[in-house]
């Protein structure tokens, strides 16, 4: 068990691009994925260089990558700003936060 799962005791559902439609619209995949949330704005980068407000965070172990659609507790949609892979002492991946 790892740190992080210790404290993603709240979830959220993570719809992530898994292809493109023949109408040219992307297809997603939905999995329920355990999660930690933080609501605070702050200014993040983009993958452009841009700054740019998120309202909040969001900590898991999944494989979260940008542009993909996280949906809160309360049924919001948001999608992921940018995110940050925290690695452990031996180099393992331990943990993903997607500001959103």
């Amino acid at each position: 068990m790892s740190i992080a799962s210790s404290y993603t005791h709240q979830t959220a559902t993570w719809q992530q691009a898994s292809g493109i439609d023949s109408h040219g619209q992307t297809t997603r995949t939905t999995t329920s994925i355990d999660a930690r949330w933080e609501w605070k704005r702050r200014l993040v980068r983009n993958a452009e260089g841009k700054d740019i407000a998120s309202n909040g965070l969001c900590i898991t172990v999944s494989a979260i990558t940008l542009d993909d659609i996280l949906t809160a507790p309360d049924g919001r949609d948001y999608v992921v700003l940018t995110v940050s892979v925290i690695y452990g002492l031996d180099g393992s991946e331990l943990y993903r936060e997607a500001y959103v």
